[in-house]
């Protein structure tokens, strides 16, 4: 498989007017019926965001805890 694939599918998306078919209700309904190339698409981009959203998440949950441990350790320096 192509390395940038996702790139030429988005631009094949976009010239050809298609983008947002398979988005909120429509995803399942008649014009992105489950198991067609769309709907598989579709599938791909929705868990290709939840990963990304999820990476972003545990990111700003590790600066999180490493700001409160600094937090501690300055006051047990301080005591």
């Amino acid at each position: 498989m192509k390395k940038d694939w996702i790139q030429d599918v988005t631009k094949d998306i976009k010239a050809r007017g298609t983008e947002g078919v398979c988005t909120g209700d429509k995803f399942g309904g008649p014009s992105c019926p489950p198991g067609s190339k769309r709907y598989n698409l579709a599938k791909t981009f929705k868990n290709m965001n939840k990963w990304k959203i999820l990476h972003f998440i545990e990111k700003d949950l590790e600066a999180w805890l490493i700001a409160i441990l600094i937090e501690r350790l300055e006051k047990q320096i301080e005591n």
